[in-house]
Order: structure tokens, then sequence, then C-alpha cells
């Protein structure tokens, strides 16, 4: 470059400026298009010429003509500033234009394929719907608002009914046992057998074969517990302990027969048999 300045710090603050503004025009030839990037390019070219006539820092002729070069380049960055404002107003209107061909294409785009779609039977026209509806619910494949209203309503009667039923039966059922019960209550009554008590005449509910199996058992344990020596009234409520399940029959049985067995002062001794052991007579 001719006529550089010749103090060093103004040599250093032109070459910064320079350098900012060729870094600025690639930045923006990198984003833009021909012809737009040529002419960018081109003023790159400019402000490189510019910078490498520059001396360097430390080799700056004398008696440079300064004021001459700051002209020049005043007017360089003037003439780039009003062609980058030309530019960006170029590509605004450009970019508009841009938007408004894709929006265009993007709407034609899709109405052919909404078009293909239809004509391919897998989307229909709004006036078709109920056509297509219609025969899906001749073919069976869908159920109409009225038919699937029935089937509810038919199946909520249907389980009402179901369940009234199962409740009568129930009923039926637990009024038969208990009429069974106190039929076979009476019976222990009239074989002097003790009657079980509520937590225990399940077992007075069972099949005939079962009800005999039951009564025999509990004769034996009445009879097993005399030969040891304790003899349980009928009306005790110890006596009704004879239809306990085996397991705790064994512990009851245990029990009796050491607490009962005796001179025990809450018994009433009775005469025992002749040549037997004592008996005790649980009041």
């Amino acid at each position: 470059m001719k006529n550089a300045p010749s103090d060093p710090k103004d040599l250093n603050t032109i070459k910064e400026v320079l350098t900012s503004f060729r870094t600025q025009i690639c930045a923006a030839a990198d984003t833009l298009g021909e012809p737009w990037k040529g002419q960018f390019l081109a003023l790159k070219g400019d402000y490189d010429k510019m910078l490498s006539g520059l001396p360097p820092t430390d080799q700056v002729p004398a008696a440079l003509e300064a004021n001459s070069q700051l002209s020049c380049l005043h007017a360089a960055l003037s003439s780039a500033t009003s062609l980058s404002v030309m530019l960006g107003s170029a590509m605004a209107s450009l970019s508009g234009k841009s938007a408004e061909a894709s929006a265009a294409q993007l709407a034609s785009a899709v109405g052919a394929e909404i078009e293909k779609q239809i004509a391919a039977g897998t989307l229909f026209k709004a006036e078709g719907v109920e056509v297509k509806i219609a025969e899906r619910i001749k073919t069976g494949d869908l159920v109409a608002k009225e038919t699937c209203t029935q089937l509810c309503s038919a199946a909520k009667d249907l389980g009402l009914a179901e369940g009234e039923k199962k409740v009568r039966a129930e009923i039926a059922a637990s009024a038969v046992r208990q009429s069974l019960i106190t039929t076979r209550k009476a019976e222990l009554q009239t074989c002097g057998l003790p009657i079980p008590d509520a937590r225990l005449e399940g077992v007075l509910a069972g099949t005939g074969e079962e009800f005999t199996a039951a009564q025999a058992l509990a004769q034996s344990r009445i009879a097993a517990l005399q030969q040891r020596g304790v003899a349980l009234n009928s009306n005790s409520p110890l006596a009704a302990k004879v239809w306990l399940p085996e397991e705790q029959w064994q512990v009851f049985e245990s029990l009796a027969v050491e607490t009962l067995k005796g001179a025990d002062p809450l018994v009433t001794s009775a005469t025992p048999a002749a040549g037997g052991p004592p008996r005790v007579m649980v009041c």
C-alpha cells in the first residue's frame, strides 16, 4: 500500500479495522449464493490487497501520506456498508418470495396426497363416511348405537336376574341347612347325646352317612371317658366338646382326665360300677 502511516500505532489500528471487515465479508460470503457470493469475494480480494500492501509494523517507512490513505479506507468502508444494506434488502425480498412459493408447493403436495389416499380407499370424504359406516354395520364389523344400547340393557337385566336367583338359592339352601340341623338336634336329645354348640353344629348338616358316623364317634368318646373315670352330663357345656375335631379332642380329653378325675370339688361323684374305676359326673 502506498502512503502507509508512519506511526506503528496507527498502522496497527488500520490493520485491525481492515481485518475485521474482511472477516465479516468472508462470513457473509459463506451464507450467500451466486451472484452475491462472487461480489462479496471480490470485495474480500480488495481488502486482501490493501492488507498485503501494508508494511510490517516494525519496518514502517517514514513520511507517508496518512491522510490520503485514511480517506481511501473510509471510502472503501462506506461502499462496503452500502453494498451490505443493498444485499440484505435483496435477500429479504427473495426469502419472502421463496417462503410463499414453498407454502404453495407444500399445499399442493398435501392436496395431491389426500386425493391419492381417497382414491386408494384409505381416506374418505365427509359425505362418504356415513355410507362406509352403514356398510360395516351391515357386514357386522361395527354395531349400531341403538343395538349396543339394547344389548347393554339386556345384559344388565340378565345379570340382575342371575344375581337374584343366586341369592334366593343361597337363602333357600341356608334355610334347608338350618332346618336339618334343628331336626338332628331333636334326634340327639332323643338319643341322650349332648348337643354341639353353635361353633360345632355344622357337623349336624352333613349327609346321612356323615351324621351317623359323627354320632358313633361322639358315643365312643363318651364311653372312653367313662372308662377313664370321667362321666359327662349331656347337658353340661363340656359334653358338647365330644364333637370337636380329632386334634382338638385329644387335647380336651387329656385335660378332662387330668382335671376331672378324682376328688375334684367342682364335680359330683357318682357310684362307680362294680369292679370298675371311680366315675366322675360333670353337672
